[in-house]
């Protein structure tokens, strides 16, 4: 028999980190009472696919893309504004596609580091609740879909490397105390500064780097595609140089 410690966890299937330095949002999921019959069955029958995997404990492992397919993806674009250097902020659409039947999410973001969010657009979603640091969905169905835009203000520079830094997630697909394979699209857009994408560190693995396509005039990328296909918990963070600067 299930145990009610695993519908009372932060979160069933996915999670995303909070803290002060990372883009601070995650989904929230019910308690053992809001838990539908049906939601019951799926966590436990060993057809959803989560309960028969070897547990990843957290450590970030490329995946074949394979083993994402039709299942919880995260697509985000982030837009560089002329004065982003200036402000710190960057604009941001992020689309959280499949996501799971349940009676109720809640995606949440750091009060601190967020502002001016916006639902863009839903599917299969009953309604949605907007507020200052969280969307509220109701009603969802199974392969759900919304899009939700907003302004962050992680971005930083360091004096030492003459770099700006922009760091991201933890993203994570998590059942319990295991990570699942997850699809994540980034997309940077620099048209509108001078900056140049010159590294990812990925925490935890040095050696781990996503596909990339970038397209742009002559030598300069102004919009940058990366596809990370992983299980564990990824938080990569990108450095970007001013383009004409000396050093």
């Amino acid at each position: 028999m299930l145990k009610t410690l695993i519908f009372s966890a932060t979160t069933l299937i996915l999670g995303f980190g909070n803290t002060s330095n990372s883009e601070a949002f995650e989904i929230e999921r019910l308690t053992d009472d809001e838990i539908t019959a049906a939601e019951r069955a799926w966590l436990e029958s060993d057809s959803s696919n989560e309960n028969t995997r070897m547990i990843n404990e957290g450590k970030i492992t490329a995946v074949d893309p394979s083993l994402t397919r039709s299942q919880y993806a995260l697509f985000n674009k982030i837009h560089f504004l002329p004065d982003s250097l200036q402000s710190s902020q960057v604009d941001f659409t992020q689309c959280h596609k499949n996501l799971d039947a349940m009676n109720a999410i809640d995606i949440v973001y750091n009060a601190q580091t967020i502002s001016n969010l916006q639902v863009q657009s839903s599917t299969h979603i009953g309604s949605y609740t907007t507020e200052r640091d969280k969307i509220e969905l109701k009603n969802i169905a199974q392969g759900a879909e919304i899009c939700i835009s907003g302004t962050t203000n992680l971005l930083s520079y360091d004096s030492q490397t003459q770099q700006w830094l922009l760091v991201r997630g933890p993203y994570m697909r998590k059942f319990l105390d295991g990570y699942y394979p997850m699809h994540l699209q980034e997309q940077i857009d620099l048209s509108a500064t001078n900056l140049s994408l010159v590294d990812i560190r990925i925490e935890g693995n040095s050696t781990y780097q996503p596909t990339r396509q970038e397209t742009g005039h002559s030598s300069k990328a102004h919009l940058i595609t990366l596809n990370y296909f992983f299980e564990g918990r990824l938080k990569p963070t990108y450095h970007f140089i001013e383009e004409g600067m000396t050093y």
